[in-house]
């Protein structure tokens, strides 16, 4: 579990600085990965459909083989400059890297962002079977999810580069609040119609915080300690602060069912409240000296 949980900040961090050396747009970069969930999630809808929910098990495990492929068969980077930079080892500042973690202006930036994201952990694990207890059949649940997950890509393809003329942490405000929304009309067992619209909202209390997030990193850290920053931020928001809403979130289910989703909006809301702390302390400068 532990080894596998750090795949994600590891492999978020790795593509900032894919970003950064190859001059790619963050925005269309990160749409393959929300395809390649929707891709994942069709699949493994058909797959419990025609073998049953034992099938589950050696998916992952073929999935996790077939990441372990793709990895020993990427081409070694080569050239110069910054690309020779990002990728060999190099000094570490050690007082810089300090530095990022004594400013308050940081940890207040993790916090709300890292909470914006961690309430969608009772979504994540539970949706599908509250869904399923409404009455849903896995493919609509595979069609709910689909839709989600495309509303996001179609932000980050077609609204990403746009999106970066405003403020993040005001991103990081506007997708925690549609987040505080779509927990509290979720925790209502709304209508299929209201579902679907709650999904297309996956597109800013995901998308746009995210997006928030990445580019907060890239106006307050100068470059030299942006990839650290990426992984606290990786590490904070899918590690620690999502680790502890998924662990609350099993009870949640047992005990009051989609209400859960109420205690999520809580997060959501106490999200907005620091994030909007933070867009009154940041002055849009670099929170350590470059």
């Amino acid at each position: 579990v532990v080894l596998g949980s750090s795949l994600i900040p590891l492999t978020a961090t790795l593509a900032v600085i894919g970003v950064k050396v190859y001059q790619l747009r963050y925005g269309r970069a990160r749409s393959w990965v929300s395809a390649a969930f929707i891709a994942g999630s069709l699949l493994i809808v058909i797959l419990v459909d025609f073998y049953g929910p034992e099938v589950v098990l050696p998916f992952l495990i073929c999935t996790a083989i077939g990441i372990v492929c793709a990895a020993l068969y990427l081409p070694p980077p080569q050239g110069k400059g910054r690309l020779r930079d990002a990728v060999s080892g190099g000094k570490i500042s050690w007082s810089g890297i300090f530095g990022l973690l004594r400013h308050p202006v940081f940890w207040v930036f993790l916090l709300g962002a890292g909470l914006g994201q961690a309430c969608h952990a009772f979504y994540y694990g539970f949706s599908s079977r509250l869904w399923q207890d409404f009455g849903y059949s896995g493919w609509l649940i595979g069609v709910l999810w689909t839709i989600g997950v495309v509303s996001e890509i179609l932000l980050f393809l077609y609204f990403g580069d746009w999106l970066r003329r405003f403020n993040p942490v005001l991103l990081i405000v506007v997708g925690a609040f549609a987040a505080f929304v779509r927990w509290m009309m979720m925790g209502i067992e709304p209508d299929l119609w209201l579902v679907i619209f709650l999904q297309i909202l996956h597109a800013f209390s995901f998308g746009l915080a995210h997006l928030g997030a990445m580019y907060f990193i890239g106006l307050a850290v100068p470059d030299r300690l942006s990839e650290t920053a990426q992984g606290v931020y990786a590490t904070m928001s899918m590690g620690v602060f999502m680790g502890i809403a998924v662990l609350i979130s099993g009870p949640l289910y047992d005990s009051v069912g989609s209400s859960g989703y109420f205690v999520m909006a809580g997060f959501a809301a106490f999200s907005v409240l620091v994030a909007l702390c933070l867009l009154s302390m940041w002055d849009k400068a670099y929170i350590v000296e470059d």
